[in-house]
């Protein structure tokens, strides 16, 4: 099977899997038994990342991860509890041992330790619409051999925010038939991670979730905090219209023009948000701002986000 340029790669953490064109008829799936029957785009994807089972009170789930950190870390968009039991497995290690550490109520993230090294996921942005090849780890009934359905798909901007500003969101063409293929993972035609489906229907950019999770494990749970407010500035930008006491203190005022946070360019109070976000608490950010029309910069040290 050929994929074009434009050709990205899912990994799902479901087997039934159904069209985005046609939500009464099922999507024509297929089965590798081995690494060599999936798409040769989707075979170093599926080599580096984690399906993730976990069991609590008979609830059971199970779905894709990615591998961040020094190899040691998973991140799934799967919700999963302190006090349930997790195991993974990878082509490599059939069997892989877990530890929760912790959940992020924004993003809806797990972090788990695993109690392997293994190779971290390689991810990369996504720019496009992108026709995506579904792919559902799953272990058969009667064998303890990793196995993977896939099929395809269609993964789009443009971007939406969540309700708090945090995150943007890339969409799929029909949202609502994606719902409940948690713990997704697009892959590009490079072969790299470029987004993971939550929860809630919707795509992260897989680069923004390396990114929270580098900054949730500097400083878990304390994401950085400007202590600011603002809109957006005509012409690019965002005005501060307010200060509060704290990092910001002194060091911006009102009327100011935020214009970019660590060399990244911002315009809306969204777009500072979902940085600051992605930054930990107590670290050193560069705040590059207009004052009185003139270019300067300041050194914060952030304060955690509440």
């Amino acid at each position: 099977m050929l994929l074009t340029a434009a050709t990205a790669l899912l990994l799902v953490g479901s087997f039934a899997l159904y069209s985005t064109e046609n939500t009464t008829q099922p999507m024509l799936e297929h089965v590798a038994f081995s690494l060599d029957a999936i798409p040769h785009v989707g075979q170093d994807a599926a080599i580096s990342s984690i399906q993730l089972t976990s069991e609590h009170g008979g609830r059971l789930i199970s779905g894709a991860g990615i591998i961040v950190g020094n190899g040691d870390v998973a991140v799934t968009t799967m919700r999963m509890g302190a006090h349930d039991s997790i195991t993974g497995a990878t082509l490599k290690q059939p069997r892989v041992g877990a530890q929760w550490m912790g959940f992020d109520r924004h993003l809806g993230l797990t972090y788990l330790h695993l109690l392997h090294t293994l190779d971290t996921t390689p991810i990369a942005d996504h720019h496009a619409v992108e026709s995506v090849l579904v792919i559902s780890p799953f272990f058969a009934a009667s064998s303890r051999t990793l196995r993977f359905a896939y099929a395809t798909t269609v993964l789009s901007d443009p971007r939406r925010t969540t309700n708090d500003g945090i995150v943007s969101y890339l969409t799929s063409t029909v949202p609502d038939q994606l719902r409940g293929l948690t713990g997704s993972l697009a892959v590009d035609s490079s072969g790299d991670v470029v987004a993971m489906l939550g929860s809630n229907g919707q795509w992260i950019t897989a680069e923004y979730v390396s990114r929270v999770a580098s900054a949730w494990l500097a400083a878990p749970n304390c994401h950085g905090r400007l202590g600011i407010g603002g809109v957006p500035a005509e012409g690019g930008g965002v005005i501060v219209t307010d200060v509060a006491r704290g990092p910001s203190s002194g060091k911006l005022q009102r009327g100011d023009v935020i214009t970019a946070l660590n060399e990244k360019s911002v315009d809306t109070m969204d777009g500072i948000v979902t940085e600051l976000y992605a930054t930990a608490g107590h670290t050193s950010m560069v705040v590059q701002f207009l004052r009185e029309q003139q270019p300067s910069f300041v050194v914060v040290r952030l304060a955690c986000l509440s």
